[in-house]
């Protein structure tokens, strides 16, 4: 028998409230309409609503603060439910526009219903959720004070983190400083991250909310000058303090599931295709440097695990030797070497990675376990762009960072990938290392 968290037990009962009072309006549409026209109406309405996030846990729960998005979805949710129903002369137009006023009415009451429920369970305590406060000084104790008396926000406070406190944060302990976020969260069970003011670098915050990527929690921040700040969508707020909610990590976005069907899907056609031209290469290699035609090297990949990556060899000196150092000589390579590594033909075997899932085909170019050290020591975000599996090209790649290029302008490149990943970006990387692969800029 699976047994689900306390917390996730919490969520699911919040996002049932919720559900169960629009599933009641369908059935209250449907018996009075007696039209299946208030059913269809009512699930393209859902759907608005989803992408609206109002399924989603949220801090303030208003209907007034709804009403725009119920309305959307209403009125999107006319638009096929009246093609359907005039199609088969089920509806007029008077009753679709009672239909939509109804849901609208009745949408409007079942919420409000729903979230008295979810309010009063958090204020009792039944619901809460364990969270943690980053900062120090008057802003993080003005924050931790303000959440105490809002028991309604489901928040329950366990400590606070900051490097140094500038000034005392109230009442709530002190936990530690970012270095023991992650620990924090996998041994107390937080489901929430404020970042408040004060008691902490801006290099540090950095440190704790790339650290959050790697656990399933939710993260807000108060933005600095909040009495300025003009609410957007997704942002959400406590007593009237703005909450800027982060977005989440790609790992944890729907389509990030995509990306893995997409690597494989291209490079089983890749290899497919390629398959003459592989073999072409192979027998080239093999006349101009003899046995050993795939070059084998440990490179890490996600989170700092090792794998062998596979290339065609180009080089005049055997692979152990050609793994010590970081670049080759002009004499070490003969016409073959230069000619595959121009055009980038010796990193075709990788496609064998993609397939294996040691690599993506667009990620963070990997890098061997001592230059990972070094890096990492010279340019501290550097371990950041292991978050996500590394590739075959990259967005630092195809801006020229290969080779002996600048470190720190690689890691901001490819962190930046990380941050702002999409299908969209991945496919563009592709074209655009499509177009170098053609013009013979690679190696």
């Amino acid at each position: 028998m699976v047994r689900i968290p306390p917390v996730r037990r919490r969520f699911i009962f919040e996002t049932a409230v919720v559900v169960s009072a629009d599933i009641m309006v369908m059935v209250l549409l449907l018996a009075f309409t007696r039209s299946w026209f208030a059913v269809v109406a009512m699930v393209a309405a859902g759907v608005t609503w989803k992408y609206r996030r109002l399924y989603s846990r949220r801090i303030a729960l208003s209907v007034l603060d709804d009403l725009p998005s119920l309305t959307l979805g209403v009125l999107v949710a006319l638009a096929p439910a009246t093609a359907l129903a005039l199609t088969r002369g089920s509806a007029t137009s008077e009753s679709v526009l009672a239909t939509g006023a109804g849901m609208l009415v009745g949408m409007v009451l079942a919420r409000g219903l729903a979230y008295s429920v979810i309010r009063s369970r958090r204020a009792s305590g039944r619901i809460s959720y364990p969270t943690l406060v980053v900062g120090a000084g008057a802003g993080a104790a003005a924050l931790t004070e303000r959440i105490n008396a809002h028991p309604e926000s489901g928040w329950r406070l366990i400590g606070s983190l900051a490097d140094h406190s500038a000034a005392p944060s109230g009442a709530l302990p002190l936990l530690g400083s970012s270095k023991d976020l992650d620990r924090l969260i996998r041994e107390r069970g937080v489901t929430d991250v404020v970042i408040g003011y004060g008691g902490m670098s801006s290099a540090s915050l950095v440190d704790v909310l790339r650290t959050c990527d790697r656990v399933n929690v939710e993260i807000y921040v108060v933005p600095r000058l909040y009495e300025l700040h003009r609410m957007k969508e997704g942002d959400d707020h406590i007593w009237g303090l703005p909450l800027v909610r982060l977005r989440r990590p790609v790992q944890r976005l729907p389509t990030w599931r995509l990306k893995r069907a997409f690597d494989v899907t291209f490079a089983t056609l890749a290899l497919l295709l390629a398959a003459p031209l592989l073999l072409a290469v192979a027998v080239a290699v093999r006349l101009e440097l003899g046995p050993g035609i795939v070059f084998r090297q440990t490179r890490l990949g996600l989170q700092g695990h090792p794998f062998e990556v596979l290339k065609f060899r180009s080089v005049r000196m055997s692979p152990a030797a050609a793994g010590s150092v970081w670049t080759v000589t002009p004499d070490q390579i003969g016409p073959v070497g230069r000619f595959i590594r121009r055009y980038s033909l010796d990193e075709l075997p990788q496609l064998v990675n993609v397939l294996r899932g040691d690599m993506s085909l667009v990620g963070p170019r990997p890098e061997r376990p001592e230059y990972v050290a070094e890096f990492c020591a010279l340019v501290p975000r550097y371990v950041h762009r292991h978050r996500v599996p590394v590739g075959m090209t990259g967005l630092a790649a195809v801006n020229g960072l290969r080779g002996d290029t600048s470190i720190a302008d690689r890691a901001d490149f490819d962190n930046w990938y990380i941050e702002n990943w999409s299908l969209w970006l991945d496919i563009k990387i592709l074209v655009r290392t499509l177009n170098a692969v053609l013009g013979g800029t690679g190696g």
